[in-house]
């Protein structure tokens, strides 16, 4: 729903980002508004980085879909949640828990690194999700998994994008077919 660039990959004190009175999502949260309820926000890796470890130690400060201020995320730990791999390649998607009892996310004042990517290059993004699984067999090639979310609305000029998260950093080839509904 919203995505940005010109961060830095080796600062580690905050940059700002935008203004929330300045950005406006599109109506598209889970109840068709630009609030962001059901939103929420990562860093995607346009440029593959340095970093020899993974990275546990940032934060965005946001505003939630309530409207309230100055709220931290944070990137999980080595017990859950997930965290910036270590080299992480074009296209890699690391996810910010948010704040507790917080819905979602209207917009991102400000991206702190707690450790520098070394190289690379990143946007921060709002997105939300509209439906997921977990396969446990990913040995399995070639399995079929049929599944369905009757009810999720997808707003006239959303973008779709099917994400996959591996335990391991190596090719993989994904296909699908998405049948949507039209009332």
């Amino acid at each position: 729903m919203w995505v940005n660039s010109g961060l830095s990959v080796t600062t580690t004190t905050a940059q700002t980002v935008n203004d929330p009175v300045t950005v406006n999502l599109p109506n598209r949260d889970n109840s068709g508004s630009s609030n962001g309820e059901g939103c929420y926000a990562g860093i995607l890796f346009t440029g593959t980085t340095a970093n020899a470890a993974a990275i546990t130690n940032s934060t965005i400060t946001y505003t939630n879909s309530a409207g309230t201020g100055s709220r931290t995320g944070t990137l999980g730990t080595l017990s859950g949640g997930d965290r910036i791999p270590p080299t992480a390649i074009i296209g890699t998607i690391t996810w910010f828990l948010l704040a507790a009892g917080d819905k979602g996310v209207r917009s991102i004042q400000a991206l702190t690194l707690g450790t520098s990517l070394g190289s690379g290059a990143i946007s921060l993004i709002i997105a939300r999700p509209v439906a997921a699984f977990r396969d446990k067999l990913s040995s399995n090639v070639n399995r079929r998994i049929m599944f369905e979310y009757p009810g999720i609305r997808i707003y006239n000029g959303s973008n779709l994008h099917g994400l996959y998260k591996t335990a391991t950093p190596t090719a993989t080839t994904i296909q699908a077919n998405v049948v949507l509904a039209e009332e």
